[in-house]
C-alpha cells in the first residue's frame, strides 16, 4: 500500500513540475506577455481519486490546494518569472478517514508527517524561477532540484530505493524542456477560431519511467480580450521499464480548457482532467510470482487567477 502512496505522491508532484462580452472575433493573438513588475496571485486546486485492485485493494482520494504569487522582472535578455508558494492545504480521505493539513491553520500541523501530506508541506516558502528570452523560450531555471528535494526527500529517507529522486543533471534539463512545452500551449502567434496546434510535453517521473503528453489545442472562441482554448490528448509511457516502481501505463486520457487574456498575455483560468490506468505486470514481477495489481487514477486540476 505504501508503495502506491509514494507513486501517487510522485505523480502529483509532477503534477506540481512540472494553468464575457458579446463581440465574437475570428482571430486571437495568443502570445505570452511578461510585463516588468507585474504581480499576480493564483490558486491551484488538484483532486485525485485512486483505486487499487489486486492483493492490496483499496481506495483513497485527496484534494490539494496551492496558492502562489507570480512576479515578473525584466532583464537585458528577456524576463525572469518567479513563483513563490505561499500556502498549501491537503485533505485526504482514506476509506472514510479524513486527514487535513493547512499551512495557514496551526491546529492541522500535527498531520504534517502523514506520507501523503509530508512532501507537499515542504513547498511553502519555496521559490521557483524561470528565465525567458524575448520569445518566451526558457533559457534557465533556479529552484526545481531544491523544490523536488524538499518534496521527495522524506520519501527517500524512509525507503533507500527512492533515494536520489531530486532532479539533477539530465533530469533538470528535462524539467526545463517540460516547462517550455507547457508554455508552448500558448503558441505565440495569431490563431484563427477553430485552428489547432500540437504540443508534446515530456515528464520527468523516476517512479514510472519516461512519460509524455501528446496534446492537441484548439481555439474555440475569441471575445475581445478573452480566448477559450480546448485541450485534448493522451498520456503515453515511452520507456515503461525504467521506472523504479516498474509500472506499465495501460491508458491515459487528458481533457481540459484554458481561458487566456489576450490583452494581459496571461492565463486567467485553466481546467485539466486526466484519467489513467496502470499495471504492475512485467517480466520481473511475473518471475517472482507476484500478483498483478491495477491502479486507476482520476486527476483534475483547476488553476485560477485570484488577483
Amino acid at each position: 500500500m505504501l508503495k502506491f502512496i509514494r507513486i501517487a505522491v510522485a505523480l502529483a508532484a509532477l503534477v506540481t513540475v512540472l494553468l464575457p462580452t458579446p463581440a465574437l472575433a475570428q482571430r486571437a493573438d495568443l502570445s505570452w506577455k511578461w510585463i516588468d513588475g507585474a504581480t499576480s496571485r493564483y490558486r491551484m486546486v488538484e483532486s485525485m481519486a485512486q483505486s487499487i485492485s489486486g492483493a492490496a485493494s483499496t481506495d483513497l482520494s485527496w484534494v490539494r490546494t496551492v496558492e502562489f504569487t507570480q512576479t515578473v522582472e525584466s532583464t537585458s535578455k528577456g524576463s525572469v518569472v518567479s513563483r513563490t508558494y505561499d500556502r498549501v492545504a491537503v485533505e485526504l480521505d482514506e476509506a472514510g478517514k479524513i486527514t487535513k493539513f493547512d499551512s495557514d491553520v496551526a491546529s492541522t500541523f500535527g498531520n504534517a508527517a502523514h506520507p501523503m501530506i509530508a512532501p507537499f508541506t515542504k513547498m511553502t516558502g519555496k521559490i521557483l524561477r524561470v528565465e525567458l528570452d524575448a520569445d518566451s523560450m526558457v533559457t534557465g531555471d533556479d529552484g526545481p532540484p531544491e523544490l523536488f528535494e524538499a518534496m521527495l526527500g522524506p520519501l527517500s529517507q524512509s525507503n533507500a530505493g527512492l533515494a536520489g529522486l531530486a532532479p539533477t543533471g539530465d533530469q533538470s534539463t528535462r524539467l526545463i524542456e517540460q516547462t517550455q512545452s507547457a508554455l508552448d500551449i500558448i503558441p505565440g502567434r495569431r490563431v484563427r477560431r477553430g485552428q489547432s496546434w500540437i504540443v508534446d510535453i515530456p515528464h520527468a517521473v523516476p517512479l514510472t519511467g519516461d512519460l509524455a503528453s501528446d496534446i492537441s489545442c484548439t481555439l474555440k472562441s475569441a471575445r475581445r480580450n478573452r480566448a477559450s482554448i480546448l485541450i485534448e490528448g493522451h498520456l503515453s509511457q515511452t520507456d515503461g521499464e525504467s521506472g523504479l516502481a516498474l509500472l506499465k501505463l495501460k491508458e491515459g486520457v487528458i481533457e481540459g480548457t484554458i481561458e487566456f487574456d489576450t490583452e494581459e498575455g496571461q492565463i486567467r483560468k485553466q481546467q485539466i482532467e486526466m484519467v489513467s490506468e496502470w499495471s504492475t505486470t512485467n517480466e520481473l514481477l511475473e518471475a517472482l510470482g507476484a500478483e498483478e495489481t491495477t491502479q486507476s487514477l482520476r486527476q483534475s486540476v483547476e488553476l485560477v487567477r485570484i488577483r
